[in-house]
């Protein structure tokens, strides 16, 4: 059996450290581009992350299709705001993040492999998925090891070791370049705040801001994603150089 470097790190520990690295450009269009194809479904996951804008992995891969809206003025996902619990799907408080359209074209294709199912990533292998279940953590591990070795021995990339936990933090930080407020940057990735008022506020709060930040990153994303393969750099956000 292949020995595979990351397979005891403990999964969701391994997945939600902030500050523990920023993806280059490179990296963003090396996942985009090349984790469907080389990882399966968890690059799927990866790059509707990126398309997303900030949400957690573990709140994507645990919310059924029942609170998905891909139709309509206004297609978008509810998550669980339950950071810190063993169970994502109970015990906290949904909220809206919109859908741009590169994310509604994502959400389609995995519609029609996977609609049958209560997941968008249903827990099983191809041709075998779960009906009732979501896909585990440790499903991650064997494709994020053969998605480094085929950067590295076939597309000769440079790029450095790569985690699904970097995608959130490196879009926090670009979202300044994309020109989305902090407020609305929070609100999008779900960041608890403190006072009353953020305690009880409507899921729908900030309806028309979210959106337009949604469309806002998407236009960013599509300038990396857009380039040819030899054009993109290893160029980090103006904010950590």
């Amino acid at each position: 059996m292949e020995y595979n470097p990351v397979q005891n790190i403990p999964a969701q520990r391994h997945l939600e450290k902030a500050g523990k690295g920023q993806m280059t450009d490179r990296q963003i269009w090396e996942v985009w581009h090349l984790a469907p194809t080389i990882m399966g479904k968890p690059g799927l996951v990866a790059q509707l992350l990126l398309a997303l804008g900030g949400v957690r992995q573990e709140q994507l891969i645990t919310t059924p299709w029942e609170k998905i809206k891909l139709e309509g003025s206004y297609p978008h996902i509810l998550l669980n705001n339950s950071k810190g619990r063993s169970n994502y799907t109970v015990g906290g408080r949904d909220y809206m993040v919109p859908l741009n359209e590169t994310a509604v074209v994502l959400l389609s294709h995995l519609k029609r492999l996977y609609g049958h199912c209560s997941y968008p990533f249903p827990g099983g292998t191809n041709g075998h998925e779960s009906l009732t279940s979501h896909m585990s953590y440790a499903a991650f591990n064997r494709p994020l090891s053969r998605f480094h070795k085929h950067l590295k021995n076939v597309m000769g990339s440079s790029s450095g070791w790569f985690t699904i936990g970097m995608i959130r933090g490196s879009i926090s930080t670009r979202m300044n370049e994309a020109g989305v407020s902090k407020m609305v940057k929070e609100k999008i990735a779900g960041h608890n705040q403190k006072d009353v008022t953020t305690t009880h506020y409507d899921m729908w709060e900030y309806k028309k801001e979210k959106q337009e930040a949604a469309r806002l990153w998407e236009s960013y994303l599509k300038k990396i994603i857009s380039l040819p393969y030899e054009e993109v750099t290893d160029r980090l956000p103006e904010d950590m150089v």
